[in-house]
């Protein structure tokens, strides 16, 4: 059974909701740039605060692969419930140097209870810097 529609009003208030809730994001400056039912998308500018010896922290890479996949998750039961993150699983597979980054998340499976996700990242020069496998309850 597919999860209801948010309409453009829960939309709105999905997004103010949600990035009220995590101020870790402005930390990190990483922006919510789209959502709808089962998808949303983060991009965030690579920045020399977020660097290890010349490249993104992975920490920084887990954080928008996280944030995508949690928020698509979300917008499956918003706003009646909320998800938070059980089990995150990732393999970078290529170093993230400079220019900005996005991660797609999309919810593949919404039970009652359990949500499982999957993330496309990218950047401007590379696609794929990183698998993510990521579970919601």
């Amino acid at each position: 059974m597919d999860a209801p529609r948010i309409n453009d009003p829960q939309v709105n208030e999905l997004r103010k909701f949600i990035v009220g809730v995590v101020p870790y994001w402005q930390t990190l400056g990483l922006e919510l740039t789209e959502v709808e039912t089962g998808r949303a998308v983060f991009e965030a500018d690579v920045r020399p605060q977020l660097m290890q010896n010349g490249v993104l922290h992975g920490g920084v890479l887990a954080s928008i692969a996280d944030s995508a996949c949690a928020v698509a998750a979300i917008s499956q039961v918003f706003p009646a419930n909320y998800a938070t993150t059980i089990n995150l699983q990732i393999a970078y597979l290529k170093p993230v140097l400079e220019g900005r980054f996005r991660a797609v998340g999309r919810c593949l499976k919404a039970g009652k209870k359990f949500f499982s996700a999957k993330l496309k990242s990218s950047t401007k020069i590379r696609p794929w810097y990183a698998l993510l496998r990521h579970n919601c309850l």
